[in-house]
């Protein structure tokens, strides 16, 4: 995103990654972090709903901009111009290196009659519906605008006024963790929730922190705690199977996923979600696994996955999710073709060579003694049909089964061909 002068956000402090991170890091951030805040879209919570969407909206941008190699680099450049005008430090400091910082103006230090002066600079962002007067709706605004940092200081002003709002606890959270300080994020919804027990959103705020830290035991607790306040909600939902999909367990996460998928306002979000859980359990069907990757190794699980895919490449649209399908079934196609495969020059191998010459004519041989002239070429088609086919099978093997042998043979697995 940009403004007249320059760059206004970094979308690097967004991903939480170094300004140096390869593509490949890059597109995987931004598909995680999609599918972590497109759980949120549906909130019943305005604010949270309103984040979300900006979120999503600063992602999509991110994902046009970094991902393509010249767009990058041009907007590298751009922050490191921001950076030397500004003396930020190279690094991502936060999401709007080069925006003027928030207004502050300090209702503390002055009357409680006073009104704002008329002489501020103008701001960044949407105007404040209370001047000077409440820091919560300030902080709900700027967080509906994706403006984190304003959103901090908004929430501390509030939380000074007042320690014990577990509101102003959670709206620190929500802001902090925008800017990526998830550990703080973390905390400070802490201290919500134990002001305020009984609120489902707050449980939610404190479960997608922990997932954004992969601490996953803490992130499932949090969310099945939500779910237990507020049963009828389908974030809590979405967060358990999220968990669940990303720690091996796509299994238990797609009978929660069906069950939203009938019932849910926002079928098509469901739908791209139960896909990816598809693709997920899809990949931990094969027996050989090494280091997060998969090897196909015999017929069965090709047909096993396939009995998961086929449905996931019906059920959605969402581009990033039928990428995972499709690239799965490409996968499955190289492992079903026969693909040839050199003999060498070990004797194994001549053996059945010199076998393939001399057999026939051994055979022509006795059928010629015992036989009557009429039968002995059609004995004799056949036992090169026999030979031919045997060869063939050999010298082109259908792709599992290349995976098989090679997956017996010492040395590193097999590579996948997609």
């Amino acid at each position: 995103m940009r403004d007249g002068d320059g760059v206004r956000v970094d979308y690097f402090a967004i991903l939480d990654l170094p300004r140096d991170a390869p593509t490949e890091r890059i597109a995987d951030a931004i598909k995680q972090q999609m599918r972590l805040w497109q759980k949120r879209t549906t909130n019943p919570d305005l604010s949270r709903r309103q984040e979300a969407e900006q979120r999503i909206q600063l992602l999509g941008e991110a994902r046009e901009v970094l991902l393509d190699d010249v767009r990058r680099a041009s907007y590298l450049d751009q922050l490191a111009v921001v950076g030397r005008s500004t003396g930020a430090e190279p690094g991502p400091a936060g999401p709007f290196p080069g925006a003027p910082p928030p207004t502050e103006p300090a209702p503390t230090q002055r009357p409680p009659t006073e009104q704002p002066s008329t002489q501020q600079p103008p701001q960044e962002g949407p105007p404040r519906q209370r001047p000077g007067g409440d820091w919560l709706q300030e902080a709900e605004d700027y967080l509906a605008a994706g403006d984190y940092a304003s959103a901090v200081y908004a929430a501390r002003e509030a939380k000074q006024a007042d320690s014990q709002s577990a509101e102003g606890w959670s709206l620190l959270s929500r802001a902090n963790a925008g800017l990526g300080n998830l550990h703080d994020a973390v905390f400070e919804a802490r201290q919500a929730i134990n002001l305020d027990t009984s609120n489902a959103g707050y449980c939610m705020d404190l479960g997608v922190a922990h997932e954004r830290l992969q601490e996953w035991p803490d992130a499932l607790y949090c969310y099945e705690r939500a779910q237990a306040l507020d049963p009828e909600a389908d974030d809590p939902k979405f967060g358990i199977a999220s968990v669940l999909m990303q720690t091996e367990r796509a299994e238990e996460a797609r009978p929660i996923l069906e069950e939203l998928h009938q019932n849910a306002e926002d079928r098509e979000r469901v739908a791209a979600m139960l896909a990816r859980c598809l693709v997920f359990e899809a990949e931990r069907i094969p027996a050989v696994q090494r280091d997060g990757e998969y090897v196909v190794t015999a017929r069965r699980e090709i047909t096993a996955m396939r009995r998961l895919l086929d449905p996931a490449g019906d059920l959605t649209d969402d581009p990033e999710a039928l990428d995972d399908v499709h690239r799965m079934q490409r996968y499955l196609r190289w492992c079903e073709r026969r693909h040839f495969k050199s003999p060498g020059v070990s004797l194994g191998c001549w053996i059945p060579l010199l076998v393939l010459v001399a057999l026939p004519s051994l055979v022509l041989g006795m059928m010629y003694f015992i036989a009557s002239p009429g039968i002995v070429p059609v004995l004799i088609v056949a036992v090169w049909g026999v030979l031919l086919v045997s060869r063939f099978m050999a010298w082109f093997p259908p792709g599992w089964k290349t995976n098989r042998r090679a997956h017996k043979r010492p040395g590193p697995p097999p590579v996948s061909t997609t």
